[in-house]
């Protein structure tokens, strides 16, 4: 076979080789036919110039192809134990579930795990139920927390009979079976501090769960999860390696995906919000939000992001004037609660960081439309007792709510400041600046001086306390809040106070914040995400010489975001390079290049 001769496979040697007077060797064999993937322990070898990057086997820049051989014609390689979920076929009538090595079907309110790959072909196997404890809110199945290790991402689903066409998509389509599991696994884990923290992660479970009973808001979740996928591969690609398969044959097909999922999202969506009752849908308002994000998330350039939260304001100004009739609507800062309060937090994040991360682009409806926040503030005695629990700052936002605040306060100051002043003119926007500069630095001063006493007296003498480990995501959080904190005073030290770039309060303040992020928050971190508004806003102020050698921190912060799929950390760095070029303000810079962009992630 080796001289390309046709072997006859007679035994112990064929004619072939009778005749050529040579060794016959029947040590090379070929194993034919088969559907793909049907053989799941099928070990191979893998070839040369591949290697396997998550899962995928990829193959170096270069080598998809050779002898003129164009790279769409490379065989499909048969990956080692290949992960299954659900079967793409319109009669499934339940998924799977993950439960150690088996996979069990659905038969009733169930715990859905999405941590498989999907694939063409799938297997039932004996059932086998994960340990499981019944919510008594709500009836549904949970799984119990791990004492040593906090609990995966789950999603809650119900049986088919009850799931609208929500889940139907996922039961249709392979591709969506595998963009919303994406967005679930890898993208959602962008949006906290600690996704793995004490409770579930809400954008992986109450998004989820709220799309299986809404199909824009699933389409919208599966488009994100394609933008980010997509956005994954084209960096592998410059990175000089690429998935044969995907790179070839799958990105276009993200490409059309995506466009055919933005027209069908903005056709409903203009539906919804005509219709009175549907406006003002859980739904719709978490489908306004997730297209919020998504145009953020990936730096778009148009007013998309502005428009989408503009409408979302609208629909919660407009449930809280249904919901508090004439009285004053005030939305209400719940840290624990459903998927309403969810909402809530995560409007109120865009509302507040939008405003601080973005230019000057305020149109004349934005003057009357600002939603008064209610925080409920923590007294004393409450704020320690959270401290002693650990649970004082949000694994989510990765700072504490009367953090969160003050930077509402520093917005609403920088709003005015753009308004041209407040009603009682200039002079008094600087003292309101001034003394919330001081009460934001004096309260994160205090916060941690009470949050080292409690340490050195609860845990520090503990060794089993010491062994928990929300402790080192405790320490995490903790320097995640001073930079939330830190970087709103800067903000209020530029924006409102106009303080030079050269003035010493502002370098002391950004060689505090830069110590911060170099020293005690890990490179790569799952924090870093969720800083893109700090790295930017501080980064683009090192114009200073004496803060030149700063620099390369906020660019390496950058540049690892956009490994991770954030597309807007381009677009960050290069307006962070053109402010140190020409020493010209970040939010001129965005105004100069109509440039309507914010990093509120």
């Amino acid at each position: 076979m080796r001289e390309k001769l046709k072997c006859d496979r007679t035994k112990p040697r064929c004619q072939q080789c009778v005749a050529r007077k040579v060794q016959c060797n029947y040590s090379l064999k070929l194993k034919w036919g088969g559907r793909p993937y049907k053989d799941k322990n099928k070990v191979i070898n893998i070839p040369a110039n591949t290697r396997l990057v998550d899962g995928i086997l990829v193959a170096k820049h270069g080598h998809a192809s050779s002898n003129g051989v164009t790279a769409r014609k490379t065989k499909k390689f048969v990956l080692v134990n290949e992960k299954v979920a659900a079967k793409n076929n319109s009669s499934v009538k339940s998924l799977l579930v993950s439960s150690g090595k088996q996979l069990v079907p659905l038969a009733g309110p169930q715990v859905l795990d999405l941590g498989l790959e999907p694939t063409l072909e799938s297997e039932f196997l004996p059932e086998t139920q994960p340990e499981q404890d019944k919510s008594p809110s709500s009836g549904i199945l949970v799984r119990q927390p791990s004492k040593k290790a906090y609990p995966k991402s789950v999603v809650h689903v119900f049986p088919s009979s009850l799931c609208s066409s929500g889940f139907d998509l996922l039961c249709n389509s392979w591709q969506y079976l595998d963009l919303f599991s994406f967005f679930i696994n890898e993208t959602s884990t962008l949006f906290t501090v600690c996704p793995t923290g004490p409770a579930l992660n809400p954008y992986s479970t109450y998004l989820p769960q709220m799309a299986m009973n809404s199909p824009i808001l699933m389409k919208s979740l599966v488009f994100f999860g394609s933008k980010h996928k997509k956005q994954l591969y084209s960096h592998e690609e410059q990175a000089g390696c690429f998935p044969l398969e995907t790179s070839l044959s799958l990105v276009p097909e993200y490409e059309r995906l995506t466009r055919v999922l933005m027209d069908e999202i903005s056709l409903e969506l203009v539906q919804k919000l005509a219709n009175p009752q549907e406006s003002l849908s859980e739904e719709t308002l978490a489908s306004l939000l997730v297209l919020t994000c998504t145009s953020i998330f990936f730096g778009d350039n148009q007013v998309k992001w502005r428009t989408h939260l503009y409408e979302a304001k609208r629909v919660v100004m407009n449930q809280l004037k249904r919901k508090l009739g004439r009285k004053k609507a005030v939305l209400h800062y719940n840290v624990m609660g459903d998927e309403h309060d969810f909402l809530g937090r995560w409007f109120t994040y865009y509302d507040v960081v939008s405003c601080l991360s973005s230019a000057d682009f305020i149109p004349e409806s934005e003057v009357f439309s600002r939603v008064e926040v209610d925080f409920c503030p923590l007294t004393d005695v409450q704020l320690k007792q959270a401290m002693a629990r650990l649970d004082d700052i949000q694994f989510v936002s990765g700072m504490e709510k009367n953090v969160l605040a003050y930077l509402a306060k520093v917005s609403r100051l920088v709003f005015m400041k753009l308004k041209g002043g407040s009603s009682l003119g200039e002079k008094a926007l600087l003292v309101d600046a001034f003394e919330l500069d001081y009460e934001i630095l004096n309260y994160l001063e205090k916060g941690e001086q009470q949050r080292d006493a409690i340490f050195q007296s609860e845990f520090a003498q503990d060794p089993e306390k010491l062994a928990d480990p929300r402790i080192q995501d405790y320490k995490l959080l903790r320097v995640t809040n001073l930079i939330f904190g830190l970087t709103g005073v800067l903000l209020l030290r530029r924006r409102v106070m106009g303080m030079r770039q050269d003035s010493q309060m502002v370098k002391d303040l950004l060689r505090k914040v830069t110590n911060l992020i170099n020293q005690d928050l890990g490179f790569g971190s799952l924090a870093e995400p969720s800083l893109a508004f700090c790295f930017f806003c501080c980064g683009c102020e090192l114009m200073d010489p004496s803060l030149v050698s700063l620099r390369s921190i906020y660019e390496e912060r950058l540049a690892m975001l956009g490994e991770k799929g954030v597309a807007c950390a381009f677009r960050a760095k290069s307006v962070m390079n053109e402010c140190w070029r020409s020493q010209k303000l970040w939010w001129d810079v965005l105004k100069e290049n109509n440039s309507d962009i914010c990093f509120a992630i």
